[in-house]
């Protein structure tokens, strides 16, 4: 059998060169799951083949284009929506559980990254985790001191320490047990940082 990590990187998933794959492979298998960013469906294909059967959704703005090779209403469902404000507790009922699992794979932009955890950490299940990828770590980092792609101009006002100390002050209001996954040294990657919140 294919390790998660092969998996991800055979459906042309980053979450392998990002290190996550190590700390997904680690889980239990999730009552549903729910993932913010789908882009081409790449980490959809990936999911659906690790664990087989599970109840999986993909949100997303598309506003690079629809994925092919989805239905829009299949298994992963695939939901055009903003993350920051779509109440996606209209898609499950007492037959459908909510998740136990949620990645944010979106934006990757700190603030878009908090609205998101405000809006959905209440549909995660209790004993659920909530997986936020590629956070650039601009604490550790400094403003002035962001990697060339992130210090562009059309970028850099995203990534600020404002924006970033938004994202910890929606962590850290939750009840939960916050986590920081650091894979930069690993990947080579100046965003590889995986941040997972646990609910009780």
């Amino acid at each position: 059998m294919s390790s998660l990590a092969e998996i991800f990187a055979r459906h042309g998933s980053d979450k392998s060169a990002h290190g996550y794959a190590s700390v997904y492979a680690m889980l239990e298998r999730p009552s549903a799951l729910l993932e913010v960013g789908v882009d081409k469906g790449a980490s959809l294909r990936a999911w659906a083949e690790w664990w087989p059967g599970l109840d999986i959704v993909g949100l997303d703005t598309f506003q690079r284009g629809y994925p092919a090779g989805f239905a829009p209403l299949g298994n992963p469902c695939i939901v055009q929506a903003d993350s920051r404000t779509f109440d996606a507790r209209r898609l499950y009922s007492p037959e459908k559980p909510f998740p136990s699992l949620i990645v944010d794979d979106g934006s990757h932009r700190p603030r878009d990254q908090a609205a998101t955890l405000a809006n959905l950490w209440p549909l995660l299940a209790p004993g659920g985790r909530y997986f936020i990828e590629d956070v650039l770590p601009v604490d550790l980092l400094g403003e002035d001191h962001l990697p060339p792609w992130f210090a562009h101009p059309s970028r850099r006002e995203h990534f600020t320490m404002a924006a970033f100390l938004e994202l910890a002050k929606v962590a850290g209001s939750l009840a939960a047990r916050v986590q920081r996954h650091d894979f930069r040294e690993q990947s080579g990657k100046p965003d590889s940082v995986l941040i997972e919140l646990r609910k009780p």
